[in-house]
C-alpha cells in the first residue's frame, strides 16, 4: 500500500547511514510523495525523502466516543517545572493512549526551564523518549539568550520561538488546553 500525504509512518529500516536526522522508530507526517518513497521533514525541520523500504504506515487508531483530539500546552518557566512537565506529559500520554483518544502535547520552556532543554540535562532521556511519542518542545529564544545557552546546546528537535507569550498565546488560539508547571 503507497502512503499518502498526511499519512503517518514510522522509520523500520534507515537506509542513509550518514543522516542524523531520523533514525529507527521515528515518526513523520508525509507531505508529499514520489514514485518511489515520501517526502516528510525532521524534527529540527530538514526536509527528508525517504525510500519505499525504510518505513510502515501507521493505521490510525479510532478516537475514543467522544471523537474529539486532545490539545495540550504544558508551560514551564522554572527548572523543577520542565521536570514536573516531563513527567506529567509521560504519564497524561499513557492514560489517554489507553482510553485511545488522540492527543497532541506540547511543552514550553521560557525561562530557567530553557536549561532542561540542553544536551547535557539530566532530562534527555526522557524527553527523546517524549518526542519519539510525538511530542513536540518548544523553548524561548530570549530565555536561553539570557541563560547564555546557544541554539547549539539545545537537544536536536525541539523549536526555539522568538517569543514564549507568543507561542503559549497562539496554542490557545488554536485550542491548546493551558497547564502550568
Amino acid at each position: 500500500m503507497k502512503a499518502k500525504v498526511n499519512d503517518k509512518i514510522r522509520i523500520v529500516n534507515k537506509m542513509n547511514d550518514w543522516s542524523m536526522d531520523y533514525k529507527e522508530g521515528d515518526i513523520f507526517t508525509v507531505e508529499s510523495t514520489w514514485y518511489g518513497g515520501v517526502n516528510v521533514k525532521s524534527a529540527s525541520g530538514i526536509p527528508l525523502s525517504l525510500d519505499e523500504v525504510e518505513y510502515e504506515i501507521l493505521q490510525e487508531e479510532s478516537p475514543s466516543d467522544t471523537g474529539k483530539k486532545i490539545n495540550v500546552l504544558f508551560h514551564a518557566d522554572s527548572e523543577r517545572g520542565i521536570e514536573k512537565a516531563l513527567q506529567s506529559a509521560a504519564g497524561f500520554l499513557q492514560y489517554e493512549r489507553g482510553e485511545k483518544n488522540p492527543v497532541e502535547l506540547e511543552i514550553l520552556a521560557e525561562g530557567e526551564a530553557v536549561s532542561g532543554f540542553q544536551a547535557s540535562s539530566s532530562n534527555q532521556e526522557l524527553l527523546c523518549q517524549l518526542q519519539k511519542e510525538g511530542v513536540k518542545f518548544a523553548a524561548c529564544k530570549k530565555a536561553a539568550e539570557s541563560l547564555h545557552i546557544s541554539e547549539e546546546e539545545i537537544i536536536l528537535g525541539i523549536r526555539m520561538v522568538e517569543s514564549g507569550i507568543a507561542e503559549l498565546i497562539e496554542k490557545q488560539n488554536q485550542g491548546f488546553a493551558y497547564i502550568k508547571m
